[in-house]
């Protein structure tokens, strides 16, 4: 039994020195420094010739990378594939030609005298009408990175738009006022002149976070979250010419705040040097109203002085499309389109006076929109 135990064990040394052995000659490890290693034939395996339990190993160069690929591919770290990623920062500044649009004022009206409100007059010449045509404005902003697929971004919108009107007739005709109120009794004026000057402001301040939604090396559409201040006066300042000066004036100014949501694209030529983009949101801004309605006489005296206010949730949907370009580094942008912007529930002037002359105000509410040129510079980094 003894002896079975230690043939046993002998056997098993044997095969353990021998599998050590083995290996050192497939492989010895790295010759220490400065021995002396004799050439020998390399390894020779036949074509064809598979080990047990060993899979063959293909020889073959590693693939080269594509360099347009590898410049196009999605940075780690940006789960949508953006392709590029939005920059560290940048500035825009844009000068907007806008016109805005359903607020004109009919002042007065060449007829047939005296000027009786309890009637229809007969016209006999051009209405006077204060209206607003194409104004200059500017849009700045900015971003800065907030991720490697989105950013933050401000931008604020300022326009002053300003109109002057006049008209004027000769007896037997007469200015028919078309602002004052009808229960003034102006049969003793002989307006034969009639003026105004009507001022629009508009002011908006937008804070954004844009997200890319999908990018590749020719497009791009992001999602526009944020929110908005919105800030709208309107002065009209009317002036009917007898013996002196009859005036009426209007005040009607909102402001207010609220979100904003929006989608905004842009597609690139095989150069991407060329670019068509878009732009669309929708803000909803909850303000209020106030308004203000005055008449004076030509002796200074104040016929009627009245105000109004409301709260309102302003509706504004903007829609803007261009082309542009850029350099080949992609650090410097020039852009022109057309805008448009629609205020839904808004109050204007002419709306505000037919509600002091009617003395109602149920249901007074309408729709004032801009439209318009839009360059920009860019500077991205």
């Amino acid at each position: 039994m003894v002896k079975n135990i230690l043939l046993v064990a002998v056997c098993i040394s044997l095969a353990t020195i021998g599998g050590q052995g083995f290996a050192q000659n497939v492989y010895g490890g790295p010759p220490a420094s400065g021995a002396h290693v004799p050439l020998g034939p390399a390894p020779y395996f036949a074509p064809g010739y598979v080990a047990d339990g060993v899979a063959p190993v293909s020889f073959q160069a590693a693939p080269t990378a594509n360099p347009e690929k590898t410049r196009n591919a999605a940075p780690e770290g940006c789960d949508l594939g953006c392709s590029p990623t939005v920059p560290q920062w940048t500035f825009f500044g844009d000068l907007i030609y806008l016109c805005p649009r359903n607020v004109e004022v009919s002042l007065a009206v060449p007829a047939d005298g005296p000027v009786d409100l309890g009637r229809v007059p007969v016209q006999n010449g051009p209405t006077v009408i204060a209206d607003f045509g194409y104004e200059p404005g500017f849009r700045v902003g900015g971003t800065i990175q907030f991720t490697e697929c989105s950013q933050l971004r401000s931008t604020a919108t300022w326009l002053e738009a300003t109109t002057n009107a006049w008209g004027s007739t000769t007896p037997p005709l007469v200015m028919w006022p078309m602002v004052t109120h009808p229960e003034v009794d102006l049969a003793d004026r002989t307006f034969l002149d009639a003026s105004a000057r009507y001022l629009l402001d508009l002011e908006l301040l937008d804070l954004d976070w844009v997200r890319i939604l999908a990018a590749g090396p020719y497009h791009r559409l992001d999602l526009v979250l944020g929110a908005r201040y919105a800030g709208l006066s309107q002065e009209l300042r009317s002036y009917f010419i007898a013996n002196n000066a009859d005036q009426v004036a209007v005040d009607v100014n909102y402001n207010g705040g609220g979100i904003r949501i929006g989608l905004e694209g842009e597609w690139f030529d095989t150069t991407r040097t060329l670019l068509v983009y878009a732009r669309s949101a929708a803000s909803f801004t909850a303000g209020e109203f106030r308004c203000g309605y005055r008449q004076d006489n030509n002796l200074g005296q104040r016929l009627v002085d009245t105000s109004w206010k409301a709260g309102r949730v302003v509706s504004i949907l903007d829609l803007e499309v261009g082309l542009g370009w850029q350099n080949r580094c992609e650090n410097l942008r020039l852009t022109a389109g057309y805008m448009f912007s629609g205020w839904h529930n808004a109050i204007t002037v002419p709306e505000y006076i037919a509600a002091v002359q009617t003395n109602s105000y149920v249901g007074i509410g309408d729709f004032l929109t801009f439209d318009g040129f839009v360059g920009r510079v860019e500077f991205r980094y």
